[in-house]
């Protein structure tokens, strides 16, 4: 498979793992309008090559700022808790996924702040 098409299926596998994350998802990059008060933007870039590809897996849960541009926690705790739960409970032979790094990154200009959480993604390629 071609690393495109192995970036966009290892994208909706994670989709599908979130399913009963009832907030909207999208893949590769932000909506333009109109903005969801939050939602779930869904990327990764290749790295490696060969049989076994790795991948960085980025999940970013966005959520609009309280009045006064305040960062709504429980909103973002929420939905990365939420993420990294049906993230670490998956299991497949084909597929591995480990939890790297979390970092919540304020977009000022944006009115939200979003919870960064970063995997490491592997797929065999055949």
């Amino acid at each position: 498979m071609s690393l495109n098409k192995l970036t966009d299926y290892a994208i909706q596998q994670v989709v599908t793992l979130l399913t009963s994350v009832s907030i909207q998802k999208y893949k590769h990059t932000r909506p333009e309008s109109p903005v969801p008060e939050q939602f779930i933007v869904i990327n990764a870039f290749s790295v490696g090559s060969g049989p076994l590809q790795k991948f960085v897996l980025n999940v970013n849960c966005h959520a609009r700022n309280l009045s006064g541009g305040v960062i709504d926690t429980l909103k973002l705790n929420d939905m990365s808790q939420s993420v990294l739960n049906l993230i670490e409970d998956y299991n497949s032979t084909t597929m591995l996924i480990d939890f790297e790094s979390q970092e919540i990154i304020q977009e000022a200009s944006l009115n939200e702040h979003y919870s960064n959480l970063k995997f490491s993604l592997k797929i065999i390629n055949s």
